[in-house]
Formats: structure tokens, C-alpha cells, sequence
């Protein structure tokens, strides 16, 4: 979906005055590591530890530390899941073949 869609239109879960009022504008803004925000610096952090809980959902990774199992717990009421079981596997937590 474009960014300029979701703007406009919104989403299956918000409409667009929800984007339009939350967001500073269109436009997806990139910022370089140096800069050092915040916000960049947590989602790096969530990130690595979603990407390592699919790791050892499939095997490829012993255990999780143990920072990233409690952000982990911190974060999965807000994963998305699948509407009629209410499920995080098979609808959008897998692994990409190489």
C-alpha cells in the first residue's frame, strides 16, 4: 500500500483523518544511525528480538537473551493476529528462504 493511500484513505483498522491527525505529513522520513534517536534506537532493538524469536520458533537459534524474551512479552499484545483464532504464527510471523 502506498504511503499516500493510507494518508488519504486509511487502513482496514483506521481511517485516514486517524493518519492524517497522528502523522506530520506524507512523507516517509529516513534518518542516518549517527543521528542517534530514540525511537530508531528502540525499534532496532524490537526488531532484533523479533527476528531472533522467529530464529528459534524455526530452530535456527538456541534460546532468546533474556532482554529480548521481556521486550519480547512487552510487545506481543500488540502484534497483529489473525481475526478468527486470534493467531500470531502463520498469518505473519515466518521465515523468508535465503
Amino acid at each position: 500500500m502506498r504511503t499516500d493511500s493510507v494518508w488519504t484513505r486509511g487502513t482496514w483498522h483506521r481511517k485516514g483523518a486517524f493518519f492524517q491527525r497522528t502523522l506530520t505529513s506524507k512523507q516517509v522520513k529516513l534518518n542516518k544511525k549517527y543521528q542517534n534517536i530514540a525511537g530508531l534506537q528502540l525499534a532496532d532493538l524490537l526488531a532484533r528480538a523479533v527476528r531472533d524469536d522467529i530464529l528459534v520458533r524455526y530452530g535456527r537459534l538456541a534460546k532468546l537473551a533474556p532482554f529480548d524474551a521481556r521486550l519480547l512479552a512487552a510487545a506481543a499484545p500488540s502484534y497483529n493476529r489473525d481475526l478468527s483464532e486470534r493467531r500470531i504464527d502463520a498469518y505473519e510471523r515466518f521465515l523468508l528462504p535465503k
